[in-house]
């Protein structure tokens, strides 16, 4: 690293015990001497090349100070500090790392087990010999035993005190690497994840062979240090978890699961990967066993079954203390095999379901529904249309999961901070509400998805070679956020630009407590008459407390980067503690 002596150097303390009264430091001898305030500092004292090491505290005068690419790190005495929005929205230098380093490597932070917010280890048993390294809960926080020991944590040194945790609060979040391009104003260091208890970093993509590779080298360079440096020194209770697979990712899936040999690569891959990359665990995000994901997936109707098998080896492989957890979808069929469901044989070895509570309905159902609604409609609310097929809510989808006796501790609701839009004919009832898609036809029947928002006008070939418009309008361009600095990243005449209940530029709103939803209705957007079903900040508290009144271990959502200001993480945050 090199330093501005002037800059940095002439205010570092060097009064602490053990600092050499000279030395040097980018060939110039310093000598520690009072300044004119009387303090003592290091000054310049004789300009010539030397060679006898300055050792110097720096972290006073260096940490906090300006840097200009995110994500960098540079080497001080054996401290490696990154380039990271720590605390101000400001680029700063801030702690990473202590240990040998030499400004070019970057070290691997030590493993942080899963511990703090959610969930609690198992409770401490009075009697009970344990050995050292031993992680146990007591009076709502964990400790880990240094040695044996048969002593209280509350009443010995032999525990160290890993910080608070609640047993009925687990709170993962996703935030998806490619993010950083058109929303780096929700980049991981400038997101408040207090009271989160685990990141899922999205995504890897596993290969037939079972072997692993990131979607973006680039992106994961910058973003995956950053959440496993400066992100968890400032959240030390946060759990971080790399997720491997998505929407587009679940390819070859079905191909790894069935064969042995890739199974066993695939595991080794996993750990590898996330032991070098400092995470705690793994997300698995199968979409999905036995089909109804991407055409060009490989399906076998054994799936749940070697899904099985895959989970088992992956547990035998990570051990007992490193944390999976699944990505599942809403219709529990897709897991079963002459009559079995599989589900609740995977709870043995996963630490937590994320049922993935959205993409209800979309372009492709006839009528205009909701992405993520609470509760079906009543007799006394709209009649939903028998056309859009099953009657989905989050309601029935969670007590299904319950009724196949997976305990609720394991069950994790998914929220969407996102809508979902379709083309209706003008003036339709309702505001928009279960009205029949309009415009262009495709040959199945369907309605073609239209443009939702700024971010979607673009469109990128899936895994299968596909492009559509995606219809999803994020929370954030629902707002008209314009923090990215790209003019062309930010949504004009935004439908909430005057605030989170509140529609705006043309737009109208209608709230529906039944589905803890909300409607948009335009009679021109891109010359169209456009109704958006969503999510906003009332209804994610609203589902969040439903959730904790159910008992259930917590709530999860896609993805935390397309928030607004914080107001959406702040609703869902809130409606778990019940505020």
């Amino acid at each position: 690293m090199t330093v501005d002596p002037a800059a940095l150097l002439s205010s570092a303390d060097c009064s602490m015990s053990g600092l050499s009264s000279t030395g040097c430091y980018n060939g110039i001898q310093y000598h520690c001497l009072y300044n004119i305030t009387h303090s003592l500092a290091w000054s310049p004292w004789y300009p010539k090349n030397c060679t006898s090491p300055l050792q110097i505290n720096l972290k006073s005068a260096y940490e906090g100070s300006p840097c200009s690419i995110e994500g960098s790190t540079e080497c001080v005495n054996d401290i490696t500090y990154q380039c990271v929005y720590f605390t101000t929205e400001a680029l700063t230098w801030n702690q990473y790392f202590t240990g040998a380093c030499n400004g070019t490597t970057l070290p691997i932070p030590p493993q942080i087990l899963p511990a703090g917010v959610a969930p609690c280890f198992p409770l401490y048993q009075p009697g009970t010999t344990y050995t050292g390294g031993t992680i146990v809960s007591l009076n709502s926080t964990n400790y880990q035993s240094k040695y044996y020991t048969t002593s209280s944590p509350t009443q010995s040194t032999d525990w160290t005190s890993l910080g608070p945790c609640d047993a009925t609060s687990l709170t993962p979040r996703y935030w998806a690497n490619w993010a950083g391009y058109s929303r780096p104003q929700n980049n991981l260091d400038k997101l408040d994840l207090s009271g989160f208890s685990a990141i899922n970093y999205a995504f890897l993509k596993p290969l037939p062979d079972g072997s692993v590779t990131s979607f973006d080298a680039y992106a994961d360079g910058i973003h995956i240090p950053v959440l496993n440096g400066a992100v968890r020194m400032k959240y030390p209770n946060l759990r971080t978890m790399v997720s491997v697979g998505g929407w587009s990712g679940s390819k070859d899936f079905s191909t790894i699961a069935g064969n042995a040999a890739a199974r066993d690569t695939f595991v080794k891959a996993v750990r590898g990967y996330i032991d070098s990359n400092g995470f705690d665990g793994v997300d698995i995000d199968w979409e999905y066993p036995r089909g109804k994901g991407l055409e060009c997936n490989t399906v076998s109707g054994e799936d749940p079954v070697n899904y099985l098998k895959l989970l088992q080896a992956l547990r035998g492989e990570l051990g007992s203390k490193r944390a999976i957890s699944l990505a599942v979808s809403v219709d529990v069929s897709r897991y079963v095999v002459n009559g079995t469901n599989y589900l609740p044989l995977y709870a043995k070895y996963v630490s937590y379901f994320q049922v993935m509570a959205y993409d209800f309905y979309g372009s492709w159902s006839p009528y205009t529904d909701w992405n993520s609604n609470l509760n079906a409609p009543s007799k006394k609310d709209p009649s939903q249309p028998k056309a859009n097929g099953p009657v989905y809510s989050i309601s029935s989808a969670i007590k299904t999961y319950m009724a196949l006796k997976i305990p609720k501790k394991q069950i994790v609701v998914g929220l969407s901070f996102y809508g979902r839009s379709w083309q209706v004919s003008p003036n339709p009832p309702l505001n928009g509400l279960y009205q029949p898609c309009a415009g262009v036809k495709q040959s199945s029947g369907e309605c073609a998805p239209i443009i939702g928002d700024v971010l979607d006008v673009m469109t990128y070939p899936d895994a299968c070679g596909n492009q559509a418009h995606s219809t999803v309008w994020m929370y954030m361009n629902l707002r008209g956020d314009s923090r990215s600095g790209n003019a062309g990243f930010t949504q004009l005449n935004a439908p909430l630009a005057g605030g989170p209940s509140t529609a705006s530029n043309g737009w109208t709103r209608r709230y529906f407590k039944y589905a803890e939803g909300a409607t948009l209705y335009h009679p021109s957007y891109r010359g169209a008459p456009t109704v958006i079903m969503y999510d906003d900040p009332t209804s994610i508290k609203a589902k969040a407390g439903w959730a904790k009144k159910q008992g259930l271990g917590g709530v999860m959502a896609w993805e935390i980067d397309q928030d607004y200001m914080g107001e959406m993480i702040g609703a869902l945050r809130n409606g778990w503690a019940g505020k």
